[in-house]
This record gives structure tokens, C-alpha cells and sequence, in this order.
């Protein structure tokens, strides 16, 4: 674990686990295991067990499942600091979706044995763990009802601004994450040709700017007036 700060390591747990003892961090930062996965590297994979917590040091991931059509469907981005598995470790459960790198990643994996020895000595937290999974697996039902009823360019215009928001933008004003036409597809849930169409739309209003992928939010009004409301 030299390669990781422990001052890094110590916010993130803290930001997963929320108030638990200095000595319980350094235990689980202890147990914790540095591990890199490149681009398009498979983390987990739907119906296998998580056997741990995977917690983003750095890179970008993506959650997704498979439509009864065939088609990938992304449920989630993660980026810095964001984790998953604990659901299934809680539930001692299966996965429910597969976690594929898209930027090469550095993760923190948590033993469920390590999360179970916390949970032993700070059984209150298991409420606070149950209430983070809870408030997730809403917001995904609520994210998917909202989404449902947006038409394609709306969803689009969502998903730009989603893009902006979480993961930033380059010294240039670009997304700092630019995603290839076929996971903006899976993020929108539509077509690679429906993307191309609507890109192209959107930079014909002036609202963004498209450099060979690269795309820059010039009207951000405009933007979230397509995207139908808040984001």
C-alpha cells in the first residue's frame, strides 16, 4: 500500500464508512488491497460474489446490465472516491450488474471479512450501511422513472450536463470525461446513430461545441432547458 497516501486513504474510508475509531480506519486500511485494472478491464461481473468493498482511488468505471434485447444499459459512472460491492456483501448476496473499467483505475478492495470485523465492533453502522444502500437503490428507481419519460435529446442533454457535474471539465472548458458514441448510447439507453444525430443537433444550435469527440458545453441554459429541467 506504500503507492497510496495514507492520508488519501484514510478520507476515503471515512467518506464510505462515515464515524468509526482512528484505530478502525488504520485496520481497514491495513486489510486494504492497491489493485489497477486498465481500460476495459472487467472488476465484477452480474450473478458472481463481490467478496469485498471496491472504493475508486482514481480512474473512471462503469455499472451496467443487459436489456432483454441484448443492448448494454449503464446504471452508473463511477469516478474518484465512489464504491460498490458493499450490497452484496451486506446481503451476502450476488452482484447485480458488471463493473467495467473505462479509464484506467486504481481500487481499494475491502475483504468482507474486514467489513464484518467493523460491523462487530461498531454495530450501529450496519443502519447507516443499509440507509447508504437504501438511498442508492432509490435514487437509481427514481433516476430511471425520471428518465423514462424524456425523450432521447432530452436524456442526451442529461447526460452532458450528468458528465459535467460529476467529473468535470478539462483547462480548456472540454468534459474532463469524454465518452465513446457507444456508451453514450448505454448511458442514454438509445442508438450510436441517435447520438450522432443529436450531437450534431445540439452543435448546430450552438449549445455545444464538438472537437473530434471533445465536447464543450457553450450554453448551459439552453442545455438544461433540452434536458428538461434540473439535473
Amino acid at each position: 500500500m506504500q503507492d497510496v497516501s495514507y492520508q488519501i486513504g484514510q478520507l476515503i474510508i471515512k467518506q464510505n464508512f462515515g464515524n468509526i475509531s482512528e484505530s478502525m480506519i488504520a485496520a481497514i486500511h491495513k486489510d486494504a488491497q492497491l489493485r489497477t485494472y486498465n481500460a476495459k478491464s472487467t472488476i465484477l461481473s452480474e450473478g458472481s460474489k463481490s467478496k469485498g468493498v471496491y472504493i475508486l482511488l482514481n480512474g473512471v468505471a462503469k455499472a451496467f446490465t443487459y436489456a432483454e434485447n441484448g443492448k448494454e444499459v449503464i446504471l452508473s459512472l463511477y469516478g474518484t472516491g465512489d464504491s460498490f460491492g458493499l450490497k452484496s456483501v451486506i446481503e451476502d448476496g450476488n452482484f447485480d450488474k458488471t463493473v467495467e473499467v473505462i479509464e484506467k483505475a486504481e481500487v481499494y478492495f475491502i475483504p468482507q471479512e474486514t467489513i464484518y470485523t467493523v460491523l462487530k465492533k461498531h454495530p450501529s453502522m450496519l443502519y447507516s450501511l443499509l440507509k447508504k444502500i437504501d438511498v442508492g437503490i432509490g435514487n437509481l428507481h427514481n433516476q430511471a422513472i425520471a428518465l423514462a419519460q424524456k425523450s432521447a435529446d432530452e436524456r442526451l442533454a442529461q447526460a452532458l450536463l450528468m458528465l459535467r457535474n460529476k467529473f468535470g471539465l478539462d483547462y480548456e472548458g472540454y468534459l474532463l470525461l469524454n465518452l465513446s458514441a457507444a456508451n453514450l448510447a448505454a448511458l442514454v439507453n438509445t442508438t450510436r446513430s441517435s447520438i450522432y444525430k443529436f450531437i450534431k443537433l445540439f452543435e448546430d444550435l450552438g449549445v455545444i461545441e464538438n472537437n473530434n469527440g471533445r465536447i464543450k458545453i457553450c450554453k448551459e441554459k439552453q442545455l438544461l432547458k433540452s434536458a428538461g429541467g434540473l439535473v
